[in-house]
């Protein structure tokens, strides 16, 4: 079964990237946007009809913390979304910025200060940037970018890491490596209580996936180049899927084709399952109370067949109202609601006749949804409005 979102996914993001190369890395092959996230994120959203564009700089949180924030990046097939010679940050109108620490910090806490007589810990250093990003755009969402550690403790030997290896790696990857983004990640929303902080779990996604038949047979020199580890370009191709649905809170097209002369044919061949896959993951990456880690808007679901509501007849107008909206249709058996992108229902729509009315007038002016559901099957059905 394929999945959608439908209502409450983005469609034009710009995002500023702090980050390194486990995001964007300059390698010696002869197309290098081929080993960057962002490259194949714009592939993927141009097929989609989606907008991307962004900017970056390189750096550890040490230097970002700095302040000293510019464009630094340009990328083969991005579009730029600053031009530093004539723009100011707030000027470019961002969406959001993606943030990343080191991999290899994670040897002691992330609120502990880094050694060497520092007065400040990872999770300091990036409260100096998102204040000063909240100060410049105080709607921006945050995206903490969950990479892989390096793999040369575990590399006894030249790469690749023998099958004990490997496994020791991922345990450790799935493990303390993740529980230290989890503490980092849990400090963050709580010093941003009025800011949406995403954590985009890229690493253990990757490392579930590839412990799964049948990607646990690629050659692992086929995968990263050396044991820092820089990917090849399927690493990065996987990384802009999971950070795509993230962001956009769909997923990727389904109409995309991933270049099997360049991604790994087992993993361009199976480009729906891992789609699907990943999607589930994320799904299902929440806090304990339920709310995702993940989405900003936390995403209604809905698989395809569920478009067969539209069957019933039910329309409604207008779609952008600011007093009365009217809902039309065989209303019986289904439950109607009024909610906003945070889930909170407003109102519930008489489902006794063929039409009802709802007065949105006393609404804040925004982007609400109408929440259609099957009283038979709990299926989904899920409409955009603009409230004026």
């Amino acid at each position: 079964m394929s999945w959608s979102v439908i209502g409450m996914s983005q469609k034009n993001i710009k995002t500023h990237i702090f980050g390194h190369s486990l995001i964007n890395h300059v390698s010696s092959i002869p197309d290098p946007e081929l080993t960057t996230a962002p490259y194949w994120i714009s592939q993927m959203a141009n097929t989609a009809g989606n907008q991307y564009a962004m900017s970056g700089q390189w750096g550890q949180l040490m230097q970002h913390r700095d302040l000293n924030v510019q464009p630094n990046w340009g990328i083969t097939g991005v579009d730029g979304a600053w031009d530093g010679d004539t723009e100011t940050f707030p000027e470019v109108d961002f969406t959001g910025i993606i943030i990343m620490p080191s991999n290899f910090e994670q040897y002691q806490g992330p609120d502990i200060n880094y050694e060497g007589g520092f007065d400040y810990s990872p999770i300091d250093a990036t409260v100096d940037v998102f204040d000063w990003c909240v100060g410049q755009e105080p709607n921006i969402n945050f995206y903490i970018y969950e990479h892989w550690p390096e793999m040369s403790g575990f590399v006894g030997g030249s790469m690749p890491p023998s099958p004990q290896e490997w496994i020791d790696y991922n345990d450790y990857l799935s493990g303390d490596y993740h529980q230290w983004f989890i503490d980092y990640h849990d400090a963050l929303t709580a010093q941003f209580p009025n800011s949406c902080v995403s954590m985009i779990p890229v690493g253990p996604i990757i490392s579930k996936l590839l412990l799964m038949s049948p990607y646990d047979q690629i050659d692992i020199n086929d995968l990263y180049e050396d044991p820092d580890p820089h990917g090849r370009p399927t690493i990065y191709f996987l990384s802009a899927m999971i950070t795509y649905m993230a962001m956009y809170e769909e997923q990727t097209p389904s109409t995309y084709q991933p270049p099997s002369g360049i991604i790994l044919p087992v993993v361009a061949n199976h480009y729906s399952s891992i789609r699907d896959f990943i999607w589930t993951e994320l799904q299902d990456f929440n806090y304990t109370n339920g709310n995702s880690r993940s989405f900003c808007n936390a995403p209604v679901t809905t698989s395809t067949v569920d478009l067969t509501l539209r069957s019933s007849g039910i329309t409604f107008h207008p779609n952008v109202c600011d007093d009365i909206l009217i809902i039309q249709g065989e209303l019986a058996g289904f439950d109607i609601e009024i909610i906003d992108s945070l889930g909170q229902i407003h109102d519930t729509i008489d489902n006794t006749t063929t039409q009802s009315s709802y007065d949105i007038s006393g609404l804040p002016s925004g982007i609400y949804f109408l929440r259609i559901r099957n009283q038979t099957n709990n299926q989904l059905w899920i409409e955009n409005i603009v409230k004026m």
